[in-house]
C-alpha cells in the first residue's frame, strides 16, 4: 500500500480554527484536507506540513514496527540540504596562531596605534616590548607550557598586555572580572589553580580579604620595576591549534561557576572570519573595546583588532552604562567598529546621532535582540550569537530595518567553520520552521569544562553528521525559510542579563544556604523599556519569619 498526495486549493470565507486537518475515507482511499487562516500561515508552510505528513505515512507503511520517536519528518533530500548546505561551510584558514598573526602586524605597523586609552596612545612596538618583557619574566619565574595565569585587571592597556604576554609565554589566560565577589573568586582560583595572578594595586586592595588565596601576584603597575629589566625579545612558540588559549568561568546551575576551556584554533578562526567579513575592505579601523574582561566578547574585540593591525579604543566606564554617553564617545573618538551588549545597542537605537557620526558596523549579542534598527541609519547592524563554549560567535547576520518572515530579528547564519544543527529530543534534524534545540560543531567548540568530566559527557557529544564534537547549547531555535536562524529562548533556567549568562539555579542554591531561608525562587524581570533585573522570592523557616521586612 502506498500513500499518494494531491493538492487542490479550496476557498472558504472563514475558518473555525487557525489550522484544521480533516481526513475522509471511502472504499478505496483516505484523503485529507487542510483548512487554515491565511493571515497566520502562508501556502508554502501548509505545503510543507502536507509533505512531512506524507513522508510520515510512507515511513509508517514501510516500517510498521518503528518507534514513533525514530520517525523523521524529513525525507533524505531535505535532510541533506539542512546538514550539508545550511549547517555551515568549511573555509581554509592560515595555519598561524594568535602570536604569529600579531607579530605580522608588529612588523608592518611598528609605529601605528595599537591601543588608545583616555587619550594616551600605545603603538604596536610599545605593546610588543611590554608583552615580551612580561612573558620573559613569567618564564624565568617558572611558568610552564599550558599553565594557567589568572588576569585580574581592569579593562585597559595593562589587561591587553597581560593577555598577550601569557599567550606568548605558552600559557593559558584566565580573565576574572574585578568586581567578582570573594566567594566566587575563591572557587575559581581553587578550581583553576593558576600559577600566577596578574593584577593591579587598586584591584588587589579592593580584595584584601582574598590576597591569601591568590598565588604569585604580579601587580602590573607597582611590581613593574621587577619586570622592566627582562628582555624585550622573545621567540615565537610553535602554534598548537588545540592548545587551550583561555578559560572563562560561566554561571553553573549547581551553584558553582564552571570553567570553559577554549582552544586557540577557535579564536584564530573567529579572527580570520571577522577580518574577511568586516576589516578587509577598510583602510582605517578603530575598534571599540567595551566588554568586561570575563565576558568572552572581549576576546573577540581584542584579538580581532590586534591581529588585523587596527586600533583598539578603550571605552570609558560611563559610556558602558549610558547610551547617550556611548553615542558621544563613538563620535568624539571616530569609532568605526564596535560591539555592544544587546540592551545597550537597543538603547543606542533611540539616541539621536551627531553629524560627525563615524560608526560603520555595530555588532551586538549576548541577549535576544527585540528591536530592529531605525530605517535612517548610517551603519550596519550585525546580530551575533554564540555561547562561550563555542569561541564567542557561532552565527551572525546583518539586520535590516525589516524582514520578510515576521517575528524578531534573526541570529543570522553559521560563521565560517562553525556547523549548526537544530535537532529534536532524539537528535534528529527538524524541518524548516520547526523549533528544536540548537547544537554547534566545528572549529570553535571548546575542549570542555575544566575538572568536570560528568558535565562534559552530558554537554559535549560526538557529532553524528561531521567530524569532531557537538556542543548542546540548551537554546531553542528554528530555521527560517531563507536559511537564517530564529532564536526562540531556553529550555532551562538560564537567562541573559546585560550580556552575561546567569543560571537562576546558581542564585537559588546560594540563597538556600543562608540561615533562615527554607526555599527560594529567582526570576528575571523586564520593564516595558527593556530594562532587566533579578528578583528573589523567599520562604523563611519558622524561626526566621521576622528576618525580612
Amino acid at each position: 500500500m502506498a500513500w499518494k498526495q494531491h493538492f487542490q486549493r479550496l476557498e472558504n470565507e472563514q475558518t473555525k480554527f487557525d489550522v484544521t486537518l480533516t481526513f475522509f475515507e471511502d472504499e478505496s482511499s483516505l484523503s485529507g484536507e487542510f483548512e487554515y487562516n491565511r493571515l497566520l500561515f502562508n501556502s508554502s508552510t501548509i505545503a510543507a506540513f502536507a509533505k512531512h505528513l506524507s513522508h510520515i505515512l510512507d515511513d509508517v507503511l514501510e516500517n510498521p514496527h518503528k518507534a514513533i520517536d525514530e520517525i523523521s519528518l524529513l525525507d533524505e533530500q531535505e535532510k541533506q540540504v539542512l546538514i550539508e548546505q545550511w549547517s555551515g561551510q568549511h573555509v581554509p584558514i592560515v595555519p598561524l596562531g594568535l602570536v604569529d598573526l600579531f607579530e605580522r602586524q608588529v612588523a608592518q605597523h611598528q609605529s601605528s596605534t595599537a591601543i588608545e586609552e583616555n587619550g594616551q596612545c600605545f603603538t604596536y612596538g610599545d605593546l610588543q616590548q611590554r608583552a615580551n618583557k612580561l612573558a620573559n619574566y613569567l618564564l624565568a619565574n617558572g611558568l610552564q607550557e599550558k599553565d594557567v595565569v589568572a588576569i585580574f585587571c581592569a579593562r585597559g592597556y595593562e589587561l591587553v598586555v597581560a593577555m598577550l604576554a601569557v599567550v606568548k609565554a605558552g600559557g593559558t589566560y584566565l580573565p576574572i572580572d574585578v568586581s567578582t565577589p570573594d566567594a566566587r573568586l575563591k572557587h575559581i582560583v581553587e578550581d583553576a589553580e593558576p600559577r600566577f595572578v596578574l593584577s593591579q594595586e587598586k584591584v588587589i586592595a579592593a580584595h584584601k580579604n582574598s590576597q591569601s588565596i591568590l598565588p604569585n601576584i604580579v601587580r602590573m603597575d607597582s611590581d613593574w620595576r621587577h619586570v622592566v629589566s627582562y628582555s624585550a625579545l622573545l621567540d615565537v612558540r610553535p602554534y598548537e591549534p588545540q592548545a587551550p588559549v583561555y578559560i572563562i568561568y560561566t554561571s553553573g546551575s549547581t551553584g558553582l561557576p564552571k570553567g570553559v576551556v577554549v582552544p586557540e584554533v577557535g579564536i584564530c578562526n573567529l579572527v580570520s572570519w571577522h577580518a574577511a567579513e568586516y576589516f578587509k575592505q577598510e583602510s582605517v579601523v578603530r575598534m571599540g573595546q567595551v566588554a568586561g574582561a570575563a565576558f568572552d566578547a572581549a576576546a573577540w574585540e581584542i584579538w580581532a583588532t590586534l591581529c588585523a593591525g587596527a586600533s583598539l579604543m578603550i571605552a570609558p566606564e560611563d559610556a558602558r552604562i549610558s547610551a547617550k554617553e556611548m553615542v558621544g564617545w563613538i563620535a568624539e573618538n571616530e569609532i568605526t567598529h564596535l560591539f555592544l551588549p544587546t540592551p545597550l545597542a537597543e538603547a543606542v537605537f533611540a539616541e539621536p546621532l551627531p553629524q560627525n557620526w563615524s560608526l560603520k558596523t555595530l555588532f551586538t549579542g549576548g541577549d535576544k535582540l527585540n528591536q530592529f534598527p531605525p530605517q535612517q541609519r548610517s551603519f550596519k547592524l550585525i546580530n551575533a550569537y554564540g555561547p562561550t563554549e563555542c569561541s564567542v560567535v557561532a552565527t551572525a547576520g546583518e539586520i535590516k530595518s525589516e524582514n520578510d518572515h515576521g517575528g524578531l530579528p534573526s541570529i543570522g547564519r553559521p560563521i565560517n567553520n562553525a556547523h549548526v544543527y537544530i535537532l529534536d529530543k532524539t537528535q534528529q534534524v527538524v524541518p524548516v520552521g520547526v523549533m528544536g534545540e540548537l547544537y554547534i560543531g566545528g572549529m570553535g567548540v571548546a575542549q570542555g569544562y575544566l575538572n568536570n568530566e560528568a558535565l562534559n559527557d552530558e554537554q559535549f557529544l560526538k557529532n553524528p553528521y561531521a567530524k569532531g564534537k557537538l556542543y548542546r547549547t540548551g537554546d531553542l531555535a528554528r530555521w527560517l525559510p531563507n536559511g537564517e536562524i530564529a532564536y526562540c529562548g531556553r529550555i532551562d533556567q538560564q537567562v541573559q542579563v546585560r550580556g552575561f549568562r546567569v543560571e537562576l539555579g546558581e542564585i537559588e542554591n546560594a540563597l538556600n544556604k543562608l540561615p533562615g531561608i527554607k526555599e527560594s525562587l529567582v526570576r528575571l524581570n523586564k520593564t516595558h523599556k527593556g530594562k532587566e533585573s533579578l528578583s528573589a522570592y523567599l520562604v523563611m523557616s519558622a524561626d526566621h519569619k521576622d528576618f525580612i521586612r
